[in-house]
């Protein structure tokens, strides 16, 4: 898995004193067209959940998708 570091990596851990880290969730900032805001916000809506936490699902998916696209399995 590659591995994307914007600035320090002191800024991007958290975790207890005793070193153990995690990483935790970043911010991002994107221009949509139209009409995919429109769809977004009507889902969200259905759904009643965020436009954010819809946005977040929608990309998770997405980047799954890459990853097994990327590294098939033994010809499953």
């Amino acid at each position: 898995m590659a591995l994307h570091q914007r600035g320090s990596l002191g800024g991007d851990c958290v975790g207890p004193a005793d070193g153990y880290a995690f990483r935790k969730p970043q911010r991002l900032t994107i221009t949509v067209p139209w009409n995919l805001y429109d769809t977004l916000v009507q889902r969200s809506d259905q759904q009643g959940r965020s436009l954010s936490n819809l946005a977040c699902y929608w990309l998770e998916r997405q980047a799954d998708q890459l990853r097994r696209d990327s590294f098939p399995h033994d010809g499953f």
